[in-house]
């Protein structure tokens, strides 16, 4: 058991807190705990944000918010504006993309994909585009191989013939493979 000031003890991960404490109390020296780039933590200012002005704006708190925070990462790519719409209504829809990256190998260039939307599976991913591969859907695309490891996390590397735009390769596997999700708010 940790015990801490104001009432507020903390034992395996568990936070007590004695009767006659305030909430706010509570979350404020939780918020005090989290580093800024600690995860949760911009939930937990949030929280603090509601409980010191109770009619904050949702723009107000997705200043402390950025967004849906994704397992396994991927990119949101929907606008703040639209963000704001679905936290106000309570409805819509967030795209959110793999993330890549362009590597250079001797004199050839390669795609690494490094993370891929939240539910994704990645075996499933990969046999899509191995049939993509084979069919020769997308003839710039000549090879997949998983790299990935515990060190350096997810490499899904994508071999491209010479002078291809990968950017082309990539607009191609958001539009036909799991590479780009939707996720609908209702």
């Amino acid at each position: 058991l940790l015990s801490g000031p104001h009432g507020v003890d903390v034992h395996e991960g568990l936070v007590r807190v004695r009767e006659d404490v305030h909430p706010a109390a509570v979350v404020v020296r939780l918020d005090a705990v989290h580093e800024v780039e600690a995860p949760g933590g911009e939930v937990v200012r949030a929280c603090v944000l509601l409980i010191e002005e109770p009619e904050a704006s949702v723009a107000q708190l997705l200043d402390k918010v950025k967004g849906p925070d994704f397992p396994l990462g991927g990119k949101v790519i929907t606008d703040r504006p639209t963000l704001r719409k679905i936290y106000e209504e309570g409805t819509g829809s967030i795209k959110v993309q793999a993330e890549w990256k362009l590597e250079k190998v001797a004199k050839r260039e390669q795609i690494v994909v490094t993370s891929i939307p939240y539910g994704v599976n990645k075996g499933t991913l990969e046999s899509v585009i191995g049939e993509i591969i084979a069919a020769r859907k997308l003839p710039q695309l000549t090879g997949l191989t998983n790299e990935s490891n515990a060190k350096d996390g997810m490499r899904i590397v994508l071999e491209l013939k010479p002078g291809t735009d990968p950017n082309l390769v990539m607009g191609y596997l958001y539009k036909h493979t799991a590479l780009q999700e939707n996720f609908a708010y209702n």
